[in-house]
């Protein structure tokens, strides 16, 4: 490669700066070099992810933010760059989550409810009418919009009318298991063999959820004497 094409391709790779309208432009993008940074570190539960935290001192301007309410981040201050480091993420993983808004069989559904909701009144009753219903022959139901009754015939003979409230209170496990889990409304709905739960309670519960993970990580932290902004 000979001199004029070597100055020919420096000429060709220099940077401009220009003004358009009044704003700064250049001839080419550029690009950040980035520093080299730790990788985030990721845990699954809330006792854990405090320890992080104490044991990283809590420098000023950094703190907690509850994302979701399977989620909280804590942050470090803005850099020069005016960003972020995520230092530790909480993630709540080590649950299995219920199954909402699809319909399922009613074996399926009994199961669900006695394995992944906090037992209370409605709970146990709602088990004991889908019960009642998969130990019967032939089942039928009348729905006018407000309620909706189920008849479960046993045998030939015995029949039950049975009227069901269509909106039912239940805590499924659906945040951080530390933290007390919301309760919530949920829509009934049974179709022949199989049964449905409907949230109805327009996304309130994560609400409640993200408010009971603030308060616990503050009294968690505040348990070492220390304080930290948690936001959420």
């Amino acid at each position: 490669m000979d001199r004029e094409t070597i100055e020919k391709i420096e000429e060709m790779s220099k940077v401009e700066k220009f003004d358009f309208h009044g704003l700064p432009y250049t001839s080419k993008k550029l690009h950040r070099v980035e520093e080299l940074r730790a990788e985030t570190l990721r845990v699954s539960s809330l006792d854990s992810f405090c320890d992080l935290i104490v044991e990283h001192g809590i420098p000023d301007g950094y703190f907690v933010n509850v994302e979701s309410p399977t989620q909280a981040v804590f942050y470090s201050k803005l850099r020069d760059d005016v960003c972020r480091d995520k230092y530790f993420i909480c993630e709540a993983n080590d649950y299995i989550q219920a199954i909402f808004n699809e319909w399922i069989p009613i074996e399926k559904m009994i199961i669900m409810l006695k394995s992944l909701f906090i037992p209370n009144e409605d709970r146990e009753n709602l088990i004991k009418l889908l019960g009642n219903i998969t130990d019967s022959k032939s089942v039928t139901t009348k729905d006018d919009g407000v309620t909706q009754t189920v008849t479960a015939r046993t045998g030939i003979a015995l029949e039950d009318n049975v009227a069901i409230n269509p909106i039912v209170k239940l805590i499924p496990y659906r945040t951080f298991l530390e933290v007390e889990q919301p309760e919530s409304e949920f829509l009934i709905r049974l179709r022949g063999d199989t049964a449905a739960l409907f949230e109805a309670d327009g996304g309130v519960w994560r609400v409640k959820a993200k408010k009971n993970i603030v308060e616990y990580l503050k009294a968690k932290v505040k348990e070492f004497n220390h304080e930290v902004l948690v936001t959420g």
